[in-house]
């Protein structure tokens, strides 16, 4: 594959070289070989045990000498939330209230996912606040059948001018529900690094996220 000057100074501004391109491309041709599996990891074969006396010991230890050290808690990339919620965008795309009812839907579909979701939707933590907008959205909400309600809950949960929750990092998508309150993944991982990872009553985070990402707590 042949790049003229613009392609190449194009790839520099990204970071690139030639080099880099023609790796992919024959990544892309060629494949990744499978990795050939030998056994599970087992107790004395790549996992070790660790007795209740030594957790203690280095609990003690730990906590011993962080005030000592820097501690950052790393949390992995949260990429978008589109590819979780990709059996919905099918429903939005495919189900009719006015054609067929909810029930005819899913038994024509067959798709489990998609029927175990609806029925325990009252049970997600980000329930209430998707109930709450679509009211907001739509007046007349709770007069509407239960395919047409479910259809909206859905739509505001997903679209931009609802909750907008397909371009959101999945960790800022309400995720735990407690008696008084519902937290984010975001959330969680501020509130249990406060236990191990503080030091002299600090604590630091180190987030990654793609960019251009809403970030909001």
């Amino acid at each position: 594959m042949s790049l003229s000057k613009t392609d190449i100074e194009q790839l520099k501004k990204h970071g690139l070289t030639p080099e880099n391109i023609q790796q992919q491309l024959k990544i892309f041709s060629e494949g990744i070989p499978f990795v050939k599996i030998v056994k599970a990891g087992s107790l004395g074969n790549g996992i070790e045990s660790i007795t209740k006396a030594d957790q203690n010991r280095l609990t003690e230890y730990y906590d011993l000498n962080k005030q000592k050290k820097e501690i950052v808690k790393f949390v992995p990339a949260s990429g978008a939330a589109s590819r979780m919620f990709q059996f919905l965008f099918m429903f939005l795309n495919e189900y009719s209230p006015n054609k067929s009812t909810l029930d005819t839907f899913l038994n024509d579909k067959e798709n489990i996912l998609l029927e175990n979701f609806i029925k325990s939707l009252k049970d997600f933590a980000f329930f209430s606040s998707v109930q709450k907008k679509t009211k907001e959205l739509y007046p007349d909400f709770e007069k509407a059948s239960e395919g047409a309600g479910t259809y909206l809950l859905i739509k505001t949960m997903l679209v931009d001018k609802g909750l907008n929750f397909r371009n959101l990092p999945k960790g800022l998508i309400p995720f735990h529900k407690y008696e008084t309150h519902t937290t984010t993944a975001f959330e969680e991982h501020l509130y249990e690094s406060v236990y191990y990872a503080s030091v002299n009553n600090n604590v630091k985070l180190h987030f990654t996220i793609r960019k251009k990402t809403p970030f909001f707590l």
